[in-house]
């Protein structure tokens, strides 16, 4: 397991976590697993649902309910983003900005 999975799964970081993972494809075993540790360790996260600019809009809302169905998590916390058109970017810097603590 590489470093960053190792930091990942510290359980003293109970902070929100941000999961990725390829909105045009249902949840993969290893994005299922992780979201089952986040559940399992009561840690809050946010999906980050990547590759929107792949997707219709319809084809969007399709997916993220799609995501929120199999993360047994509401739409809301499912984000569509693209970084090549940089759709979902502002959302998604809020939902970060509202998660840490700048005075660390």
């Amino acid at each position: 397991m590489g470093a960053a999975f190792g930091n990942f799964f510290r359980r003293k970081m109970r902070r929100p976590r941000f999961c990725a993972c390829d909105i045009r494809h249902d949840p993969t075993a290893d994005d299922r697993q992780m979201v089952e540790y986040l559940y399992f360790n009561m840690i809050p996260f946010t999906v980050i649902a990547t590759k929107a600019d792949k997707l219709s809009r319809a084809q969007i809302g399709r997916s993220v309910q799609n995501i929120a169905t199999a993360f047994k998590c509401g739409a809301g916390d499912v984000l569509a983003t693209s970084s090549e058109t940089r759709q979902g970017l502002d959302l998604t810097l809020q939902k970060i900005e509202s998660v840490i603590d700048l005075s660390e």
